[in-house]
C-alpha cells in the first residue's frame, strides 16, 4: 500500500515531508502546505463541476477550499497501481465546527450567507471547451468517459455527486460537441424534476403511513411500534400541512429559476465540512454541489443543530439571524425553508428505518431515538412557532 502511494505521489511536483491517515483520506505534509489524497469514485464531469465552483469561490476572493492540485501531466486524477483515480487538493489546519458552541454556531450560519452570495451567477463551463483558471489546472479538461456516454455539464451539476457511476477517463485536452440549445433546456427541465422537493416528501409521507398501517395489522406489538402508534398521528399532520403548503408553493418554477440564475448549493453544509479558526473558515467536501435553491443548505444546517441541542428555540433564532443579516431571504425562500422544517424528518427516518429493516427484534438504539424524539416535540413546537414569525 505504501509504495502505490509513493509511486502516486511521484506524480506531483511537491516535496511531501509527512503522511497520516485520517477518515476517508490520507494526510500529506508540504514545507508550506498540507493536502488530503483521496480516492475519487465519481465522474469527470461531477469532478469538474466540483473545482469550477470552488474556482469562482477563489476568484470571488475566498481561497479556502479544497482545491484540487495538478500533477506534472496537468491532470487533476492520478491512477494508484490498481487503476484507482487519486485525487490531491489542498488541505488547511483548522477544527471542526462545535454544534455545541453558540459561537461557532454563529459563524457557521454567517460563512454560509456568504458562500451562498458569492455563488450565484455561477457559469456552467462550455461543452465545447471548458478552461478551468490556469493559476490552478493550466491544462483543459476533458469530458469524455471511457465508456464513450456524454453528460451534460448541467446533468452532472444536478446529479448531486452519484457516487454509483464508475467512469474512468482521467481529465485531459479533448473537446465535446456542444449540445445545442435544445439540449441545455431538456438538461434544465431535467435538473428541475431530479431536484423535485415536492415528490419527495409526497413519497415521504406515504412510507410513513405505509409504515403505519403494517404496524396496526400486526396483532402482537412491541415497545417501539406502540410508541410509532402513539407518535404517528401527530407527526402525520404536520407531514400532511407540510405537503399541502408546499402545494401551493411554486417549487418547479422556484428550482427553474435559481438553476438559470446560476445559484449554487454546497449540498453538504455540516460540521464536518466547516473547519474554523481564530482568523478564518474553511469550507471543504464540495461533492454534493449542485445547482438548485441555496435555502436547502441552510435547512440541512438548522436541522441537524437543532437536533443535537434539542431543538433550543433560542438557538435556533441565533442561526437564523446570523443568515439573515448577511443575506436576505426572499419570500418563497423563507417559505420553503418552514415547510422543511415543518416535515418531521426524523421521525420519518426512523419509521422507515423500522419498515425497511429486521422486524423479528426490537432494535433498542432506535427505539431510545423515537422516544428522544417525542422529548424534544416541546422544543420543536417552540421553535417552528418563532421561526414562522422570524421568517413571515
Amino acid at each position: 500500500m505504501e509504495e502505490k502511494i509513493e509511486d502516486v505521489l511521484k506524480e506531483y511536483p511537491i516535496a511531501f515531508t509527512g503522511r497520516k491517515r485520517i477518515r476517508g483520506a490520507i494526510l500529506l505534509e508540504a514545507e508550506d502546505a498540507i493536502y488530503t489524497l483521496t480516492n475519487y469514485k465519481e465522474s469527470t464531469r461531477r469532478l469538474l463541476f466540483q473545482e469550477a465552483v470552488k474556482a469562482q469561490l477563489s476568484e470571488n476572493g475566498y481561497p479556502y477550499v479544497d482545491l484540487g492540485i495538478p500533477n506534472n501531466r496537468g491532470e487533476l486524477l492520478t491512477r494508484d497501481g490498481q487503476g484507482n483515480r487519486m485525487l490531491l487538493r489542498q488541505w488547511f489546519p483548522g477544527r471542526e465546527c462545535n454544534l455545541w458552541d453558540r459561537n461557532d454556531v454563529y459563524r457557521a450560519a454567517a460563512h454560509l450567507a456568504y458562500l451562498h452570495n458569492l455563488l450565484q451567477g455561477f457559469q456552467i463551463p462550455s461543452e465545447k471547451a471548458v478552461i478551468l483558471p490556469e493559476d490552478f489546472y493550466g491544462r483543459r479538461g476533458d469530458l469524455s468517459d471511457e465508456d464513450g456516454e456524454e453528460e451534460s455539464f448541467l446533468e452532472a451539476a444536478s446529479m448531486a455527486g452519484d457516487a454509483e457511476q464508475t467512469p474512468a477517463a482521467d481529465i485531459g485536452t479533448e473537446d465535446v460537441a456542444p449540445r445545442g440549445d435544445e439540449g441545455a433546456k431538456e438538461d434544465i427541465e431535467g435538473a428541475v424534476q431530479g431536484q423535485e422537493i415536492q415528490k419527495s416528501l409526497k413519497k415521504r409521507k406515504n412510507e410513513m403511513k405505509h409504515a403505519y398501517n403494517y404496524i396496526r395489522r400486526k396483532k402482537r406489538k412491541n415497545e417501539m411500534e406502540l410508541c410509532i402508534l402513539q407518535q404517528f398521528q401527530h407527526f402525520f399532520e404536520q407531514a400532511q400541512e407540510a405537503e399541502g403548503c408546499l402545494e401551493r408553493l411554486d417549487i418547479s418554477g422556484m428550482l427553474e429559476q435559481n438553476i438559470r440564475q446560476g445559484s449554487v448549493c454546497h449540498g453538504s453544509y455540516n460540521y464536518h465540512n466547516v473547519l474554523l479558526d481564530d482568523q478564518k473558515i474553511i469550507t471543504t467536501n464540495f461533492q454534493n454541489a449542485e445547482l438548485g435553491i441555496q435555502i436547502n443548505d441552510l435547512y440541512d444546517f438548522l436541522r441537524k443543530t437543532m437536533e443535537k441541542n434539542n431543538w433550543n428555540p433560542k438557538l435556533g433564532t441565533v442561526i437564523l439571524e446570523a443568515y439573515r443579516k448577511t443575506r436576505a431571504l426572499k419570500r418563497e425562500e423563507a417559505q420553503l425553508l418552514y415547510i422543511l422544517l415543518l416535515f418531521p424528518e426524523k421521525f420519518w427516518k426512523q419509521i422507515n428505518f423500522y419498515y425497511n429493516g429486521k422486524k423479528s427484534w426490537m432494535s433498542g438504539k432506535n427505539y431510545e431515538k423515537l422516544l428522544k424524539i417525542a422529548a424534544q416535540e416541546g422544543d420543536r413546537g417552540k421553535f417552528l412557532q418563532e421561526a414562522k414569525g422570524l421568517l413571515f
